[in-house]
């Protein structure tokens, strides 16, 4: 999965806020090559993104859930803006 695609899906799951979005955008951006992402498990993401435990379960039922699926598929065409992209301010 490619970065933008990644942070798109991080965007749409619940349990991650934007802080923890942020986190995990500022580690992956220290390990890119070529804008394709290393896999990072979901116990990677929580640790990386800070994830309290109040909101970790939520968080890991939703990252595999067909309802995410679901949304990203939805959301698709939609234009958005993402940190990578040469017009973002």
């Amino acid at each position: 999965m490619n970065i933008r695609n990644f942070l798109f899906k991080l965007r749409l799951c619940h349990g991650i806020g934007i802080n923890g979005e942020h986190n995990v955008y500022l580690k992956i951006k220290s390990l890119i090559k070529n804008k394709q992402l290393i896999d990072l498990s979901v116990k990677d993401i929580i640790k990386i993104a800070k994830i309290s435990t109040r909101f970790k379960t939520m968080f890991k039922q939703d990252y595999a859930s067909q309802g995410l699926k679901d949304r990203i598929k939805q959301n698709q065409q939609e234009k958005w803006l993402c940190i990578l992209d040469d017009k973002y301010p």
